[in-house]
């Protein structure tokens, strides 16, 4: 299977991760990390997709106010869903997010 092309954002001394081209994936660093890397991705990219899983799906809501109130992007569509992982025989529901922001 074949990795999809990413690149790697520095963002600060500590902050490093992968993201595609134009997406955002919110973990569990703290929000000015993710507002630092967003304004770098908004400046290359005229929509960039924030997404989270599980319990980082409140601070991505909070990335995407806290950008819509700078007037520094817009919301352009939501989409809201539920991956499905398996392991053995159990599986695990876990709610995930993805809002398209625009300059």
């Amino acid at each position: 299977m074949a990795i999809p092309p990413t690149n790697e954002i520095r963002v600060g001394i500590l902050a490093t991760f992968l993201m595609k081209d134009n997406e955002l994936i919110i973990g569990k660093k703290e929000i000015s990390t993710y507002l630092r890397a967003g304004e770098m991705l908004l400046e290359k990219n005229e929509v960039v997709t924030v997404k989270a899983r599980g319990s980082t799906i409140p601070r991505a809501i909070t990335v995407v106010e806290i950008f819509k109130r700078q007037n520094k992007a817009t919301t352009t569509d939501i989409r809201i869903g539920t991956d499905v992982f398996k392991t053995g025989d159990r599986t695990s529901n876990v709610s995930s997010i993805e809002i398209d922001i625009e300059r």
